[in-house]
């Protein structure tokens, strides 16, 4: 096979199809993650990464569907279903082979075996936590493209041809320069590869026991651009986790209450949009590069790109 595709429907007149994002929704009823894509999550340790992940595999197996969990951070089975029963999922799904399962793999055999498996099953949304984890059981150089590249085309590309949502989770450097390119820890070649929704989080109040939780959501990437559509200036919405009861921890995500700039008024959404465009199609551009681009006034472009920082 040469990989051909066929495109006799555009002489047929038919338009082509984008899909929306189909998991996790927001109460406006637009959802974050895309089905048969490499989803992602990054931020720093404790912002409530895993917990919206989570919430994820519950709505859908919550909706009739099937969920699955690749555990390369070693939470623990124990751990893990204690946090789905405790964002809702029915009592019976997680202990169904059927709707869920979780992969603890302790090597890289085990690893490619459990991406295999997950790809043959083709669940409904599957987690993968997380990608640095995954590079080190696979002895890949995290800064080396053509290693990470090949490291994503032996696990995570077959869960996402296979149908599934896939929502991987990674973490931002600790060098400030590093954290405003806008990509977690390594290679560009990991950015390169999400092609559904990228969002970072940052947590606003961190997710913990008897508290509430916010974390904000921002679009870094959107390759298909159907989230953007719904989040003006790529804010995705608040993750919102609030566990004080004990028994149940609940949660929704709503794009209701747009963080606002440091001075409280000013908030350049269509110029932030612009800059957001660019930069996906642009890595590592500079400033300058980006105000020659997106034109307009200095200040309002610095603004929009203090606020996306």
């Amino acid at each position: 096979s040469a990989g051909l595709a066929g495109l006799a429907w555009i002489g047929a007149g038919a338009p082509p199809q984008v899909d929306p994002p189909t998991n996790l929704h927001r109460t406006d009823g637009n959802a974050l993650f895309y089905a048969a894509k490499i989803n992602g999550l990054f931020g720093d340790p404790e912002s409530g990464k895993t917990w919206i992940a989570q919430a994820a595999m519950v709505e859908a197996l919550n909706n009739d569907g099937t969920a699955a969990m690749i555990d390369v951070d070693h939470n623990g089975m124990n751990h893990t279903a204690a946090r789905i029963l405790l964002l809702g999922a029915h009592p019976h799904t997680p202990a169904d082979p059927n709707r869920f399962r979780y992969y603890d793999p302790e090597d890289a055999e085990q690893l490619r075996n459990a991406c295999r498996d997950v790809a043959n099953r083709a669940p409904t949304v599957a987690t993968i936590d997380s990608i640095g984890e995954i590079l080190s059981m696979l002895a890949v150089n995290p800064n080396d493209e053509t290693e990470v590249t090949n490291a994503f085309r032996a696990t995570l590309v077959p869960i996402a041809t296979a149908g599934t949502c896939a929502i991987a989770i990674d973490h931002l450097p600790k060098g400030q320069e590093a954290r405003q390119a806008g990509q977690a820890i390594g290679s560009i070649a990991k950015k390169r590869m999400m092609r559904g929704s990228y969002i970072r989080v940052d947590a606003r109040d961190k997710p913990a026991p008897g508290q509430i939780g916010h974390m904000t959501l921002r679009i870094e990437k959107d390759t298909a651009g159907e989230l953007r559509r719904t989040s003006p200036g790529g804010y995705a919405g608040t993750f919102t986790l609030d566990s004080r009861d004990p028994r149940v921890t609940t949660w929704n995500v709503d794009n209701d209450d747009n963080p606002i700039t440091t001075d409280g008024t000013f908030r350049p959404t269509e110029v932030m949009e612009r800059i957001s465009r660019y930069v996906e199609d642009h890595d590592r551009c500079t400033y300058r590069a980006i105000r020659e681009a997106v034109g307009g006034k200095t200040t309002v472009v610095k603004t929009a790109i203090d606020i996306l920082t």
